[in-house]
């Protein structure tokens, strides 16, 4: 037997909602995340936040933690206020910024997209994560050649 903890994989955490379900949440974790949210209703759903990470397990139980009192009982399911889905983007964007982590962003209208749409999207945010570090360099270059 092997006693080494096996490797998370990479995979997303979501924080949606449904129409018939006014008020619940849930905060959930997948590798497949366009057949998921298939099987929780697509299209009639709204996703509010959708973020690829290198430890989905880690993250789902973060977030899922900061908000145990508002949780329906054997379920993945809270009852989340406006304040509290606003803490919940927080927590799924920077809650774990040590992860590698891609956020996806849908509008309540959108449709789901084609798996090279997301594998594109994700392309642009790492593009953009890139030209950001370049830029908090150049940044703290600029400030120390100031300060000398």
């Amino acid at each position: 037997m092997n006693s080494q903890p096996e490797q998370q994989k990479p995979g997303y955490v979501y924080l949606v909602t449904h129409p018939n379900a006014p008020g619940l949440h849930k905060i959930g974790r997948t590798r497949r995340p366009r057949g998921r949210l298939r099987e929780l209703g697509w299209p009639n759903l709204t996703v509010v936040a959708m973020v690829r990470t290198a430890d989905p397990k880690k993250l789902e139980k973060f977030v899922q933690d900061q908000f145990k009192a508002s949780r329906i009982p054997q379920s993945e399911w809270f009852n989340l206020c406006e304040k509290d889905l606003d803490l919940a983007c927080i927590y799924l964007t920077h809650g774990h910024e040590e992860d590698n982590y891609v956020v996806l962003p849908f509008e309540a209208e959108s449709r789901m997209r084609e798996t090279s749409d997301l594998i594109e999207l994700i392309n642009q945010v790492n593009a953009l994560k890139l030209e950001n570090k370049k830029l908090r360099a150049e940044l703290e270059q600029a400030v120390q050649s100031t300060v000398k």
